[in-house]
């Protein structure tokens, strides 16, 4: 774009809009960011903590099959938790593994069916109408709420 011509678009923009950038409040500012966001940014919003989250809970998925579903004692969890292979044998290390397995299995194919069935009905609708930031957020929420729930099985169990 040449120097005139983005001369000619800011001038543009400024008789469209009637304030400049500099004249914009802050509310105005972030409605503006809000409303022009494109779905990259939601996306990358919603894997990379969707990742971090998987990452942080699997170890106490562990934990929590070991000492509430196996009742194993302290000192056997404990050992398997510091990879202490001493206070354990791969027995135990194994039905561990094995339940834990089972569970993420579950767990990711709701996770993954669910999806699908709503991208059926809710994919043409959300294009149809032009609402697909509530339904990239959704998720999100999701996310959050889990979390909140892993954080309150971890502090008060």
């Amino acid at each position: 774009m040449s120097v005139p011509s983005l001369t000619n678009a800011l001038t543009a923009e400024v008789l469209l809009n009637g304030k400049t950038e500099a004249e914009k409040t802050f509310l105005q500012k972030v409605r503006y960011a809000v409303t022009n966001i494109t779905v990259e940014p939601l996306i990358l919003m919603a894997v990379v903590p969707s990742m971090m989250n998987s990452l942080a809970t699997q170890n106490l998925n562990l934990e929590k099959s070991c000492r509430v579903n196996l009742l194993y004692n302290t000192t056997v969890c404990d050992a398997m938790i510091s990879r202490d292979l001493s206070g354990y044998n791969s027995d135990q290390e194994a039905e561990v593994q094995r339940l834990v397995s089972k569970m993420i299995a579950i767990k990711m194919s709701v996770i993954g069916s669910w999806p699908v069935v709503l991208m059926l009905f809710l994919g043409a609708w959300s294009d149809r109408h032009g609402v697909r930031k509530p339904l990239f957020l959704a998720p999100l929420l999701g996310d959050l709420i889990g979390t909140i729930f892993s954080l309150r099985v971890l502090i008060f169990s």
